[in-house]
């Protein structure tokens, strides 16, 4: 591990492969940690991070991964294998293939200008990225378009009873809009859409799947019943009983992950059928273009010393094929690759 983190030190490229405590630099930072003094893989040295991982929920230990969130690090997140076969047809100049023809904006146009009943469930997130104004201009939208637009209010939702009911009173949402639990979930059963937007534990079918969870029992907004279900929350990482959510596996949902006014905006525009503007983004506006954002290989094509650290993902996702071709393809290019192995990855 010492020869590796030197190496990595003068690496223009680490590709991180389904390991995440290993490469977590809170073991550094974050003396109040379970991994704190643990030696990791120094990914972070590297000029580019590449993170092929399923998701960034923490790992084993539970530790949130401080290098996610760092400028020079980019997420490639899903099936490792996925991720890899990105990169590798990126650098062959190539698009990798596509499962669906159709644009995630043309997906949300289509499943919002289709919907006939839109039910908006508001939470906790809501109040944090303050996107309450957001929500009614969506509600106001979807209603011009001749849609029935009800709001589901959880008794719980927010950090104290009615909480979401004097946000939405702010904005001058009108109050016959908004639901209750039962009236809502009712509604629910004949729903097109629903719309959460920052709310987790009250819409957690755990909550009536799971016995040996704190939210066992407790009554949830059926958002599943929907249709298809849009969710606007800043990630999937559980809510504050610390459940995952089992609503974000399901096929009919879409995720829309990040600040709530951002996943609100490209609502808004999906539903008045126009295309946000390229440049809104905030690595777009420094300069890159949006098909640079989704090619990898722009890291690695100066590329001389690339590191690659497998975990635990790897074997996960039987990735190790793909592992094998992507050093091959980049070792015909001149470049030096290394495998960094920390001794307590898988």
């Amino acid at each position: 591990m010492d020869d590796i983190n030197a190496f990595l030190e003068d690496t223009d490229v680490s590709i991180i492969i389904g390991a995440n405590d290993v490469v977590n630099p809170a073991a550094i930072e974050l003396e109040d940690t379970p991994i704190y003094g643990m030696p990791i893989i120094r990914a972070d040295s590297a000029k580019q991070v590449l993170v092929c991982n399923f998701d960034t929920k923490p790992g084993y230990a539970g530790v949130d991964n401080s290098l996610y969130a760092m400028d020079k690090v980019e997420l490639l997140l899903g099936d490792a294998k996925e991720g890899i076969a990105k990169i590798v047809a990126a650098l062959k100049g190539e698009k990798a293939s596509e499962p669906e023809a159709a644009t995630p904006d043309d997906d949300l146009a289509g499943k919002l200008s289709s919907a006939k009943k839109v039910v908006i469930i508001p939470g906790y997130g809501m109040a944090l990225a303050q996107a309450q104004l957001q929500v009614k201009q969506l509600g106001e939208v979807l209603q011009g378009q001749g849609k029935e637009v009800r709001f589901g209010i959880h008794p719980v939702a927010g950090r104290m009873p009615g909480h979401m009911n004097v946000l939405l009173a702010e904005v001058d949402v009108p109050y016959d809009q908004l639901y209750e639990l039962d009236d809502i979930n009712a509604f629910l059963d004949d729903t097109d859409v629903a719309i959460i937007v920052g709310a987790n534990d009250v819409v957690n079918p755990s909550a009536i799947e799971l016995e040996d969870t704190p939210i066992y029992g407790m009554p949830i907004i059926r958002a599943d019943k929907a249709t298809h279900v849009l969710v606007c929350n800043y990630d999937t990482k559980p809510g504050y009983a610390g459940v995952d959510n089992s609503l974000y596996a399901m096929d009919k949902v879409q995720l829309l992950l990040g600040d709530a006014k951002d996943s609100l905006a490209k609502l808004l525009e999906a539903a008045k059928g126009e295309k946000l503007e390229k440049d809104s983004s905030p690595k777009a506006s420094a300069g890159q273009t949006e098909e640079a954002q989704d090619d990898p290989s722009r890291r690695l094509k100066d590329a001389k010393r690339v590191v690659i650290v497998p975990g635990y993902g790897m074997a996960l996702a039987q990735a190790q094929g793909q592992v094998k071709r992507l050093v091959e393809l980049l070792q015909s290019r001149g470049v030096r690759v290394e495998i960094a192995v920390h001794p307590v990855a898988g």
